[in-house]
């Protein structure tokens, strides 16, 4: 008699001659490795999947060592200062790399978090990943053109004689004029 799936053929105790293909009954070690299998399980380890196969009566293959699940190296990794997350050749491991070139990404004038106008979204993260500060695109357009509150340029407003700097272009201010 053939037994499949990691099943032992074993004497029956109905009388003789008669066989049966059994599980293993000796308890997997305690050890925990988990792997994961072709029917998407983690199990805690190596002898767990052979014994789900044989109860399952259904070929269980080991996709890989490790849980099931994510297995993007990415999902663990937080890139910082524009920098993206690049899987390894192998896939196994990722590190944080800053944009090589701009080639491609979509132009248009951006203001960063610090101020500055930058040509691109993409020129911005770059700048900011070489020098490791934490610049964000503010909003679209050029940094002195945001109406609405203090921005990077001075706005000015005409007083009765003076030039002086207005907060709110709605609302120019006024320095009284010496009497």
């Amino acid at each position: 008699m053939l037994c499949g799936f990691g099943a032992v053929c074993e004497l029956s105790a109905e009388g003789p001659g008669r066989a049966s293909c059994v599980c293993k009954k000796s308890p997997c070690p305690s050890v925990v490795a988990p792997v994961c299998g072709s029917d998407a399980s983690t199990y805690s380890n190596e002898c767990e999947l052979q014994r789900a196969q044989c109860s399952q009566q259904r070929r269980i293959r080991l996709l890989s060592r490790g849980p099931c699940g994510s297995r993007d190296p990415c999902s663990n990794v937080t890139c910082s200062f524009g920098s993206t997350c690049a899987r390894s050749a192998d896939g196994l491991t990722a590190s944080c790399l800053c944009p090589e070139t701009c080639r491609g990404a979509p132009e248009g004038t951006v203001c960063g978090s610090d101020g500055s106008d930058y040509p691109g979204e993409c020129q911005l993260l770059r700048r900011a990943c070489a020098r490791q500060e934490n610049v964000y695109k503010k909003f679209d357009g050029p940094c002195g053109e945001r109406c609405g509150g203090r921005t990077s340029r001075p706005l000015w407003a005409r007083g009765d004689s003076v030039l002086t700097p207005a907060l709110d272009p709605q609302t120019p201010a006024r320095v009284p004029s010496p009497s």
